[in-house]
């Protein structure tokens, strides 16, 4: 598993990317595919760079496996040098947000709260379920809205222990505590588990082994986690080992078949080479989670990632490759955004995203 130590957690932010930051002391080559562990591969990609650093010096490559078609990074950091790969990467700071930011912030909890409140307690005003009638009438945002509360359902008060592995600065626990949730999360990030803190939640740096071992959960949130890390079944164990019977586990990841690689390439936001260790499919993750003791497997759809994933790619179309013209990109660029939502609506297969409920 992924993990800091002191010293590295105090270098998380400092590391200079004026020049090569990954030597070859500090990456190793993969002989074989790090899941099923067959030694026949392909280049899917070579040459990425770190679109989302300052580091445009280093170069990677992405295999993939003839196998179980999993894609991996190789060569990849070594599991001690991977904190650097977060040394200019911000997903999980709440930082200084405009006034706009805030208030779209605080609109989309205001969604969730009043789709929460009519499709899972029945009980909302009126203005409430027209609201949500007009949410299931434009059918993506419904699917969007059910994914980013993350299926929690109803509440149980017999079965409200509730896990975020990797819960960043804590949006999702804040929203699931007003809820009546009993909420705990843990990070590895100590800037973003000073952030959750500061809302009152109850958050730790560390990761799924800083778990005690009599702590037991409802429910287990793997929210872009998986594709971090280097020993994915170990990391489900260890989700399965601390769930109640009848708990669940909710995790999304990147799709590797999704219709957006094929429409972007190397510039798919889903790739972000070093920290996405490995892309998955769905086949491979349910039958990890099957091999793991997991009974029941619902598959489900996040709406709108394709406009998300798109728009994000999008930028990186118009970053860095110089190749295309200013009114080509400009031209095409909102009939793939919306070609790719379309087409990830039609083939779930193709979504964005992997978005997969385990039951224990």
């Amino acid at each position: 598993m992924l993990s800091l130590n002191n010293h590295q957690s105090n270098l998380f932010r400092e590391i200079d990317v004026t020049k090569n930051q990954w030597s070859g002391d500090k990456v190793e080559v993969l002989n074989e595919c790090p899941v099923c562990r067959c030694k026949n591969s392909s280049v899917l990609f070579s040459s990425l760079i770190d679109m989302m650093s300052d580091n445009i010096f280093d170069k990677w490559t992405i295999k993939r496996c003839s196998r179980c078609c999993v894609a991996y990074l190789s060569p990849r950091p070594k599991e001690d040098n991977i904190h650097q790969a977060y040394s200019n990467y911000y997903t999980h700071s709440s930082g200084s947000h405009s006034i706009k930011k805030e208030k779209l912030s605080l609109f989309l909890h205001y969604l969730k709260e009043t789709f929460y409140n009519v499709k899972y307690k029945k009980k909302a005003s009126i203005k409430g379920y027209i609201l949500y009638y007009v949410i299931v009438f434009i059918f993506p945002l419904y699917l969007f809205l059910d994914a980013k509360i993350r299926h929690i359902g109803r509440l149980d008060n017999n079965k409200k222990k509730l896990l975020d592995i990797g819960c960043g600065n804590g949006d999702f626990l804040f929203f699931a505590k007003g809820l009546g949730w009993d909420v705990t999360g843990i990070d590895l990030d100590p800037n973003a588990v000073n952030t959750a803190l500061s809302k009152d939640l109850n958050v730790r740096t560390g990761d799924v082994f800083s778990i005690k071992q009599g702590e037991m959960f409802d429910m287990i949130s793997l929210s872009h986690v998986v594709e971090h890390v280097y020993n994915p079944a170990e990391l489900i164990e260890q989700c399965y080992y601390h769930l109640n019977p009848g708990g669940k586990l909710w995790l999304e990841t990147p799709n590797i078949n999704s219709i957006g690689l094929n429409v972007y390439k190397e510039y798919w936001r889903g790739l972000e080479p070093p920290r996405h260790l490995m892309i998955y499919n769905e086949t491979i993750l349910t039958d990890i989670l099957k091999k793991t003791g997991f009974k029941i497997i619902n598959k489900k759809i996040h709406g709108l990632s394709g406009i998300y994933m798109g728009i994000q790619s999008e930028k990186y179309l118009d970053q860095f490759n110089g190749c295309r013209s200013l009114v080509y990109r400009k031209i095409f660029k909102y009939p793939r955004i919306i070609f790719v939502e379309i087409m990830q609506l039609l083939f779930k297969r193709k979504s964005e995203f992997i978005t997969l409920i385990a039951y224990k």
